[in-house]
């Protein structure tokens, strides 16, 4: 969006011819002011209001409808809502469904109202235990004895050949220790 400076009046000295400009000139160049920052309004309004942002933390998250039954929970793994009446609506992960697209950026959001969720980049993750930096983070699957819905599992990176249920599972790489449960910082990709 260009926007053109403002009309230039130039000082008149003896002897010079004037060189004003008139003030049709500056009401044309008002009128496109007015219409240039209405414009600049609008798209900063569309950028507030939009279903998508950067967070503070370094990622990117995006609002759904929070289909978890409850409040949302900060850091919890959702996967699209399996209802076909809801579009663009998330649940928490259960057990054994590697299909995370995401964590809660927020707590708090009733169900049925627009949540952020974080999809990529760094967020916060709500884990189950402990969470050590360097490890992978996961989902669960039917071995984890520790299982807790929506909640991420901290794990050492497995020698070769690699479970593919947990690696389908996987949410991402820790990039925090944390001691028992709570959020710890993860660099987000889902397999």
């Amino acid at each position: 969006m260009a926007f053109e400076p403002a009309p230039i009046v130039e000082s008149i000295t003896a002897g010079e011819p004037k060189n004003r400009v008139s003030t049709s000139a500056w009401v044309t160049w008002l009128q496109k002011l007015v219409v240039f920052t209405n414009l600049l309004r609008t798209d900063l309004d569309a950028l507030a209001n939009a279903k998508i942002k950067m967070t503070a933390e370094g990622g990117i998250a995006v609002k759904y409808t929070n289909k978890t039954g409850a409040a949302s929970v900060k850091g919890e793994l959702v996967t699209p809502y399996d209802a076909t009446a809801i579009n663009q609506a998330v649940k928490k992960v259960i057990q054994n469904v590697p299909a995370t697209i995401g964590v809660f950026y927020e707590s708090g959001v009733a169900d049925g109202a627009e949540a952020w969720v974080a999809v990529c980049g760094i967020a916060d993750v709500y884990f189950v235990g402990n969470a050590v930096r360097g490890h992978l983070a996961r989902s669960f699957v039917t071995a984890d004895g520790d299982y807790v819905t929506g909640q991420a599992k901290s794990e050492a990176f497995p020698a070769p050949p690699f479970a593919s249920d947990k690696h389908f599972c996987e949410i991402g790489h820790v990039l925090e220790s944390h001691t028992g449960a709570g959020l710890a910082k993860v660099n987000l990709h889902f397999n």
